[in-house]
């Protein structure tokens, strides 16, 4: 409890306000065990989603405002209604939903975990944004196969792709414990996509570099002009983080800063790396015109 209660006082949103950020986090705390159920609750000024005790991704929402501050007022002052979003891991679609609310744009929002999928549904229904969203049930992959996934790590549920012989999943020890599932693995490349997404977000646990593989094509049209992509250091995946950097520079990308009050972007240096999310964008003059030319985002109070 400590470190969450740290967090929230350090974080942009929450921080400036935390006696509120207090009394939201005694509420929700008490309210989530007193009553079991699923809660229904404010997502900044422009959405709201389904919350469910123990589900830390939603929770984290409606405590912060934007858990990922920086990447997803990024996303918000980046986009247009003209755009496309590609949002890769969607989880319960907090990324996609916001967007979609605030912007305007249309999302196509992939996720491959039958239960966390449902809950997806669930919230785009929830804020009736049918007509913006497209929802889709399957993990990106490399190529077309099955895939192994954890089923009940929430948020941090993880892809496997080791194989047998005869192509059946290799259960690691790791999970031999753990309740898995089988899900169908499709490149991005191969999508049916009408146009091509202005910004692509990429959170799949360590997965990220096989979805890339998929992405070839994706990555070298200069009509992705941004990408939001987990900076897997360490666990699962972690042998990949260097590649995947290697990759997306390839395709004529760099990291950048953004200081989300100031509407600044500029490209990332050492210390800029959080361990968390990494920003890429293709041009930067055109990046800094999008983000200058967004209205203003309010959440909690706070106008970003």
């Amino acid at each position: 409890m400590i470190n969450s209660l740290r967090r929230l006082h350090d974080h942009p949103i929450a921080g400036q306000n935390y006696w509120r950020t207090l009394k939201r986090y005694a509420g929700w705390h008490l309210g989530s065990r007193l009553l079991d159920v699923p809660h229904l609750l404010a997502y900044t000024d422009h959405a709201q989603l389904l919350v469910k005790r123990g589900d830390y991704s939603a929770s984290n929402q409606y405590l912060c405002g934007l858990s990922e501050y920086r990447e997803m007022a990024f996303a918000c002052h980046f986009l247009t209604a003209d755009d496309l979003f590609v949002d890769v891991g969607a989880n319960i679609g907090a990324y996609s939903i916001l967007l979609a609310a605030f912007v305007g744009c249309h999302a196509l929002a992939i996720e491959p975990n039958g239960g966390t999928y449902a809950d997806l549904q669930r919230n785009i229904a929830l804020n009736q944004l049918q007509q913006l969203i497209d929802a889709r049930q399957f993990a990106a992959a490399d190529r077309p196969r099955e895939l192994l996934m954890t089923q009940d790590w929430g948020n941090a549920n993880q892809v496997w792709d080791d194989v047998h012989p005869d192509g059946s999943a290799v259960v690691p020890d790791a999970l031999k414990s753990v309740q898995t599932i089988r899900v169908s693995g499709v490149a991005l490349d191969d999508l049916a996509l009408r146009r091509t997404p202005a910004l692509l977000k990429i959170d799949v646990e360590g997965f990220e570099f096989q979805v890339l593989a998929g992405a070839k094509a994706l990555l070298a049209n200069p009509a992705l002009e941004a990408l939001i992509i987990e900076d897997m250091v360490q666990g699962h995946g972690a042998e990949h983080a260097l590649p995947i950097s290697q990759t997306i520079q390839n395709a004529g990308f760099f990291a950048v800063h953004y200081d989300p009050k100031q509407r600044a972007l500029r490209p990332a240096n050492a210390a800029d790396q959080t361990g968390d999310n990494v920003i890429y964008v293709r041009d930067l003059e055109s990046a800094c015109q999008r983000v200058a030319a967004s209205p203003a985002l309010h959440v909690l109070g706070c106008v970003i």
